[in-house]
């Protein structure tokens, strides 16, 4: 029997700001006013990771922010780390992940949608954004799709 251990971080989390952090560093810095109540804010890793098309390439794992959907009256603070494991998850010395083209996303409504990094910093492995709400996070890349052939095919109609 195979036990996978999720590790999971929460703080409650008021008007006055806060901060929760997962134990190897992704973290979300909420500012005083962003929000009205306090509220039990948690983070957990998130996997496996799967896109319906081939348009983007994901870390293995992502993020999860609860509560899903929480919109905060100012941006909090979102930053998320990177490994060498990410950017080339088989091990076979070449990158699959470009660490100059790592992008953020977030899983709404079905799909992985772009959001802003503010920071991406190479030395310490780490993406900075400001978010307006909490959800499911994961780090990757866009594909480069190409169409190599395309085929017609003219058939009579009745």
């Amino acid at each position: 029997m195979k036990v996978s251990i999720v590790p999971e971080a929460a703080g409650l989390i008021g008007p006055d700001g806060g901060v929760v952090q997962l134990g190897e560093g992704a973290r979300l810095s909420v500012p005083a006013g962003a929000l009205n109540s306090t509220v039990r804010i948690s983070i957990k890793r998130a996997m496996p990771l799967t896109v319906p098309d081939n348009s983007k390439q994901l870390f293995a794992y992502g993020y999860q922010f609860s509560p899903v959907d929480l919109v905060f009256n100012k941006n909090a603070e979102l930053t998320l780390p990177y490994s060498h494991l990410d950017l080339d998850p088989d091990q076979d010395d070449t990158l699959e992940i470009s660490e100059q083209k790592i992008q953020l996303f977030a899983w709404v409504r079905d799909r992985w949608l772009d959001q802003t990094i503010q920071t991406k910093d190479t030395t310490a492995n780490l993406i900075i954004a400001g978010l307006n709400h909490l959800g499911l996070f994961a780090l990757g890349q866009k594909n480069n799709l190409t169409i190599t052939a395309v085929k017609a095919y003219w058939t009579k109609n009745p």
